[in-house]
């Protein structure tokens, strides 16, 4: 596809986020079905996947534009390896998602309220988890306000939690 950056560096750089910031929650995008990608392309995307460590995946299958260099290249990928290979890719960011998120049950973290809804808030942790909260009558978290989350349970790609309290100030 001619990225100026190589499996084996991305794979390094990668490593050495987590070394200096081991809870960095680190994604990837990949393009499933550029053409002229083998079978062995797409099982080198995998292994890169699984040895850099990433936590999720961004996952586009290859649709051609207009105009393109790459609408007129060959071979064009047919449209069921396309899918079979997203779905593969889906499960493999399911594995790595899950990994991650539940590394962090039972800690407690603040959270960025993004939106509170009849006892429930939906936010985001500074490590980019997405979490669906129980907060106790009383008091009300508002909209971009950051509170304490105990994160209980992972639930697809999401994580489960309860409010404990306000953040400290």
């Amino acid at each position: 596809m001619g990225r100026r950056t190589k499996p084996d560096e991305f794979v390094r750089i990668v490593h050495k986020i987590h070394r200096i910031l081991p809870e960095t929650n680190v994604g990837a995008d990949v393009i499933v079905g550029f053409p002229g990608e083998t079978e062995k392309d797409f099982s080198a995307t995998v292994e890169v996947v699984r040895n850099a460590v990433v936590n999720y995946l961004h996952i586009f299958p290859f649709s051609p534009r207009p105009l393109t260099p790459a609408a007129e290249m060959q071979p064009q990928i047919p449209a069921r390896v396309v899918r079979e290979r997203v779905q593969m890719l889906r499960r493999i960011d399911a594995e790595l998602r899950h990994r991650y998120i539940s590394a962090f049950l039972s800690r407690v973290l603040e959270l960025l309220v993004e939106k509170v809804d009849n006892g429930e808030v939906k936010g985001i942790t500074s490590n980019y988890i997405k979490v669906r909260a129980w907060y106790e009558k009383g008091w009300s978290p508002q909209p971009n306000q950051i509170v304490s989350v105990k994160l209980t349970k992972t639930k697809g790609k999401i994580c489960l939690g309860e409010i404990v309290s306000p953040a400290p100030a």
